[in-house]
C-alpha cells in the first residue's frame, strides 16, 4: 500500500475520529444549531436551546461524542460539525502537515486539560469549557498567581493551541486566565534565568 506522504491530499476523516476535540467539551462550550435542523439533531440525541445571545445551540461535550469518536459521523451530523474544520484538518487535508504532527498537538492539549482536571479537582476526563468557566468563576485563580500558578501557566497553554488551532474564541475571563497564565510563566522563567546566573 502506498504511504501518503507530506503535499498529498487526504479527505481528513481519519483524523477527525482520532481527534474528537471539537465534539468533546475541550474547545467548544457548545455547537451552533441551525434552526431547521431541530427535529433532526433532537433524533440524534442533542440537546438545542436557545442561549441568551438568541443563538439555537447544543452545549458540548456532545452526547454523539461516545468513546473517543462521533457516533454520528457516519450517519449524519449537524452543518455545523460537517462544515466546521480546524487548523489541524486543513493542513493535513492540504498536505502540509502529516498525521503524526497533528496527533502530536491533540495528545498536547489532553495533556494540558488532564492537567487543569487535577488542578480543578475533576475526574479524569471530564474536563469541558464549561467546567472551566465555571471555575474561572468560582474562584478566580487569575487574581492570585502565587496560589494558582500551575491552572494559569497550563490554561494559557491550552488555549494558545485552541487559538493557533481550533478557531478558540476567548470569552473575557478566559483572557485575564490566559493572559495572567502567560505573566506567571514569564516570572518563572525570569527567576530560573537569574538564579541559573547567579
Amino acid at each position: 500500500m502506498a504511504r501518503r506522504e507530506r503535499g498529498q491530499q487526504r479527505d481528513g476523516a481519519d483524523l477527525c475520529l482520532r481527534c474528537g476535540l471539537c465534539c468533546d467539551g475541550t474547545v467548544f462550550g457548545r455547537i451552533t444549531i441551525e434552526p431547521d435542523e431541530e427535529e433532526f439533531v433532537l433524533a440524534r440525541g442533542l440537546s438545542p436551546s436557545y442561549g441568551d445571545d438568541g443563538t439555537f445551540a447544543s452545549p458540548q461535550p456532545c452526547p454523539a461524542f461516545v468513546d473517543g469518536c462521533c457516533a454520528l459521523f457516519e450517519r449524519g451530523r449537524p452543518k455545523t460539525c460537517i462544515t466546521y474544520t480546524c487548523g489541524l484538518l486543513r493542513g493535513y487535508t492540504e498536505g502540509t502537515a502529516a498525521m503524526d504532527d497533528c496527533l502530536g498537538v491533540v495528545r498536547l492539549v489532553r495533556s494540558l486539560a488532564h492537567e487543569l482536571e487535577d488542578e480543578m479537582g475533576l475526574p479524569l476526563g471530564s474536563y469541558s469549557r464549561a467546567r472551566l468557566n465555571q471555575h474561572l468563576a468560582a474562584h478566580a485563580p487569575q487574581e492570585d498567581l502565587e496560589h494558582h500558578e500551575s491552572f494559569l501557566v497550563a490554561f494559557h497553554r491550552l488555549m494558545a493551541l485552541g487559538v493557533k488551532y481550533f478557531d478558540y474564541n476567548p470569552q473575557p475571563e478566559e483572557t485575564a486566565a490566559a493572559d495572567a497564565g502567560s505573566e506567571a510563566q514569564r516570572r518563572a522563567s525570569s527567576a530560573g534565568t537569574t538564579s541559573s546566573s547567579s
